[in-house]
């Protein structure tokens, strides 16, 4: 009874724990169905007595059947999920993964490069293309390009935090790509267990937790299913190369570029519209701001210049527009003028690289590596100021 008790207890905290993270969940998707089913049968289990005492009881011994059963069966399809990893959320890697797996990759370029980078560079796919060798050549310090997908200022100071905790020579740069005007961020969900230590405690669940349905998905089973089959060896979209910077393996066409510039426009329109700032976003480059203070070393936020089509698309004259804007300034100049080694430039109508159109985009707002390099001579003049800083007070 009191085993019963005690386990009745449990389940009522997960319960309250999944009531929790799925409150504002309007449409069931399989692997929350399935989770919610595998709760109930655990709750049906612990809170409910056996149907009878007798051991001989067909009905009992087909419940304990079923039950068990079901029970093997999730366990098995677990376990190939996990050993197979098929998006990079545990850290080992017997299979290629058929994802980009940003975080995992560059964690592990990161370790296995010889020399600690003095110059690091954050952000969203949208600078995977910053080539760190020309930053190492123009600067002659060793630069890594740190940029994982759909990347905001939490995955920036989950990756500031894992790159200081690493018993390395502490960077004399961090520069940091602005994406969402509103400081928006949700690529960190996506995070591999290896870099929970350096989220904000308040997050850390909900990324165990979006590892866990991702575990349990349709979607990595089959992933898992053709991997274990021997269909790993497509050609990536993406490749990194040792000092982190990306290589995009395929050729964006005319109509390619075209399509995705239109398809594109209202996402990235909805991410500079607001009437507030994201909390968990400013939260975050305060906290790296401080950090900076701590470790001295120079951080360069800087907004990454969109297209041109995309200004021609869309309203700036909108009220919600205009307040983010206003917004993300006044915020940005708060945090500049409280520290004295952190730095901002505004690129996002940046002419000389947004006006390239196709011969600098991919699409509305990832750079071809031309246009990377560009980019890298305009922070030029920013990025030496913030080392002759840091060598000042070093």
């Amino acid at each position: 009874m009191k085993k019963r008790v005690l386990l009745a207890f449990i389940f009522l905290i997960v319960l309250v724990h999944f009531i929790y993270l799925h409150h504002n969940v309007s449409i069931l998707t399989i692997e929350t169905g399935i989770k919610t089913g595998s709760l109930l049968l655990f709750g049906l289990l612990i809170l409910f007595p056996r149907i009878s005492n007798s051991r001989d009881n067909p009905a009992e011994r087909l419940w304990k059947n079923w039950c068990i059963s079901f029970l093997a069966f999730f366990i098995m399809i677990l376990s190939l999920v996990i050993y197979i990893n098929p998006h990079g959320r545990f850290p080992w890697q017997y299979y290629p993964f058929t994802v980009a797996s940003p975080h995992y990759r560059k964690m592990n370029l990161f370790k296995k490069s010889s020399d600690a980078p003095r110059v690091i560079i954050l952000g969203s796919s949208h600078a995977f293309t910053i080539p760190a060798d020309y930053v190492s050549h123009l600067m002659n310090v060793r630069t890594f390009n740190m940029a994982v997908g759909y990347a905001g200022p939490v995955d920036e100071l989950m990756l500031t935090r894992f790159v200081l905790d690493q018993g390395r020579r502490i960077p004399a740069i961090v520069v940091v790509e602005v994406v969402a005007t509103d400081l928006g961020t949700f690529g960190w969900r996506s995070a591999p267990v290896r870099l929970l230590p350096y989220l904000p405690n308040n997050l850390k669940m909900e990324v165990v937790d979006n590892i866990f349905l991702d575990t349990i998905s349709l979607q990595s089973l089959s992933d898992s299913v053709f991997l274990l089959a021997g269909f790993g060896n497509t050609v990536e979209n993406i490749t990194f190369l040792p000092d982190g910077t990306g290589v995009r393996n395929f050729s964006s066409t005319k109509a390619s570029y075209k399509k995705q510039v239109r398809l594109q426009i209202p996402r990235i329109y909805k991410q500079h519209n607001c009437f507030s700032l994201d909390e968990q976003g400013m939260n975050a480059y305060e906290e790296m701001a401080a950090l900076s203070q701590e470790y001295n070393f120079g951080l360069i936020f800087y907004r990454s210049p969109l297209n041109d089509e995309y200004f021609k698309k869309i309203d700036e004259t909108k009220p919600s527009y205009q307040k983010c804007q206003s917004l993300f300034a006044k915020y940005m100049q708060t945090l500049t003028d409280q520290y004295p080694n952190v730095y901002y430039i505004d690129l996002l109508k940046y002419e000389q690289i947004g006006g390239l159109g196709y011969a600098g985009y991919i699409d509305a707002q990832h750079l071809r590596p031309n246009a990377s390099r560009r980019l890298v001579d305009t922070l030029l003049p920013t990025l030496q100021k913030a080392l002759i800083w840091v060598q000042g007070i070093r």
